[in-house]
């Protein structure tokens, strides 16, 4: 075995005892000397593989935020139909127990975000990149006549909200409203005809201009 192997392997199995520390506890409250007792390892080992906590931190965002992806973007095959993968992911967010850990653990470093301007830069262009990804399957559905979506952005940002809410919802805060009610929801928006709507008379109104979505990173 490489010392690139034996290195990757120390790295995994410090990470492995850092999140449930992270996920129960918090990050300010996890000290080194907690994680060196969680992984078997001496504290020079742990700062051998990372310099400080800083670079922990870094190490477990990235980490996490690979394993959100994960839950919100399956992989299927190539031209699987939109709807089909926004009812596989909601499946899957919903109903998988074992994620409170991680929803726990990301919710730790959505704090982080608040008050680490470096950890809130990576945040904003992770969930900005899926966002753009989600808008361009969302667009090419349109185009074809799957959905009706006049503004892929917007339903974009929307959608992925929802996602969350199902994965932490469920995980962290108790809701359990089934997937398939959500999903339901969802289409039906995605099928909304805007020129349709009416106000809460009754009355036809008008579509709404087309509202271009701006986050700050």
């Amino acid at each position: 075995m490489s010392r690139l192997d034996v290195r990757s392997m120390r790295r995994a199995q410090i990470l492995d005892a850092l999140e449930p520390l992270v996920a129960r506890r918090g990050w300010e409250h996890t000290t080194f000397a907690e994680i060196c007792r969680a992984a078997g390892i001496s504290n020079r080992v742990l700062t051998y593989h990372f310099k400080d906590k800083d670079d922990l931190l870094f190490a477990v965002f990235e980490r996490a935020a690979r394993r959100i992806r994960e839950n919100l973007e399956p992989l299927m095959p190539e031209g699987t139909p939109f709807e089909e993968r926004l009812a596989f992911t909601l499946h899957n967010a919903a109903v998988q127990h074992e994620k409170q850990q991680l929803s726990l653990l990301f919710l730790h470093l959505m704090a982080q975000a608040m008050v680490r301007p470096e950890i809130a830069v990576r945040m904003h262009d992770f969930f900005r990149e899926m966002r753009a990804r989600l808008a361009e399957e969302i667009a090419r559905d349109a185009a074809a006549g799957h959905i009706r979506a006049n503004d892929p952005e917007g339903a974009a940002a929307l959608i992925q909200s929802v996602m969350l809410g199902v994965m932490l919802g469920r995980s962290v805060f108790g809701m359990t409203i089934p997937p398939e009610r959500v999903l339901a929801m969802m289409l039906a928006f995605l099928h909304a005809d805007p020129s349709c709507a009416s106000d809460h008379k009754g009355k036809r109104r008008s579509a709404p201009e087309r509202i271009p979505v701006r986050l700050n990173r």
